[in-house]
């Protein structure tokens, strides 16, 4: 079940098991739901959403961060409740808007995440008439824009990801919001996975779809000299070391030796995907498939001379 608490001034995370979605506290009397987990997890935001109301904040908009399943699950619930906007990058609305799919993941890298992405199917929602997409505003970074419910905090574009992943930035007390770019718990070990010990990792590896621009995200992220981290994936990073960790993980963002968008990556625009790789050869699941074919033809075998000694009889 998922649980709620306050880790930084008006800055709430909601925090699950695989998942996090967070509230934010905005302009007086509003705050903003970032990321809404899976579609399970409206009745947990909901009670998150309860208690800002008593402390006299109404839902005003929700952000999206990209539009996978486990960010946007329940945002049409949200937007159609509260009457309220689904922002999101203008790169992510072809696959928010019902247009298209994203670009399959990559089981291929290895490790835990990639082997469950073979039973994962990714579809495309429809979000509208919901969705609005974030424009430029006046800003101290080139890749940056304003957000009208949350002054205070900046986008930043920070695809890879996806194409049109965006992170948020509130500089008065150097918060990020970092989405799937990192990750505080590292899914694709399976030592890892089980002790579940917070640092920081690469988001979600299987579904980064351009790998120069994740290493290039990071980098940007790094820049910004956070004192805390808050991934879609694991518990808060916080402290006076944490922009230096972030810092040196950048400098050695490690990059897989092979994988569907290593070498060249999925190229979009404002269409969608218009570039995607081929599929390269997937010998896990090579091995997995001839391997449940040699059990099967091995009981078959044993079945039927298990048959014919039984008829001797």
């Amino acid at each position: 079940m998922p649980t709620m608490k306050e880790v930084a001034p008006g800055v709430w995370i909601i925090e699950g098991v695989f998942v996090n979605a967070f509230l934010l506290e905005g302009r007086a009397g509003e705050c903003i739901l970032v990321d809404t987990g899976f579609s399970y997890w409206f009745s947990a935001i909901e009670r998150g959403l309860s208690l800002l109301a008593k402390r006299g904040h109404k839902l005003a908009a929700v952000f999206l961060t990209h539009g996978h399943g486990d960010h946007s699950g329940s945002a049409r619930l949200f937007a159609e409740r509260y009457g309220v906007p689904i922002y999101a990058h203008r790169l992510e609305l072809p696959f928010l808007d019902g247009t298209m799919s994203y670009p399959p993941p990559d089981p291929t890298i290895g490790g835990p995440h990639a082997f469950l992405t073979r039973l994962v199917d990714e579809r495309s929602k429809d979000l509208r008439p919901h969705l609005r997409a974030l424009e430029y505003g006046e800003a101290w970074c080139a890749s940056e824009g304003e957000i009208p419910e949350l002054p205070e905090w900046r986008w930043v574009h920070t695809p890879g990801h996806s194409p049109g992943h965006v992170a948020l930035f509130r500089e008065r007390d150097r918060v990020l919001l970092a989405g799937d770019v990192l990750e505080s718990v590292n899914f694709d070990r399976w030592g890892s996975l089980v002790r579940r010990k917070p640092g920081l990792w690469r988001g979600e590896s299987p579904y980064i779809c351009n790998w120069k621009q994740a290493e290039a995200s990071v980098r940007l992220l790094a820049m910004l000299q956070p004192t805390l981290i808050l991934c879609g994936h694991g518990s808060p990073l916080g402290g006076r070391v944490v922009a230096q960790q972030l810092g040196a993980f950048a400098a050695s963002y490690p990059v897989p030796e092979r994988g569907r968008y290593v070498g060249t990556g999925a190229h979009f625009d404002e269409g969608g995907a218009f570039q995607v790789p081929p599929a390269p050869f997937d010998r896990g699941l090579f091995f997995a498939s001839a391997t449940l074919v040699a059990a099967l033809a091995a009981s078959t075998a044993y079945r039927t001379v298990r048959g014919r000694h039984l008829g001797s009889h």
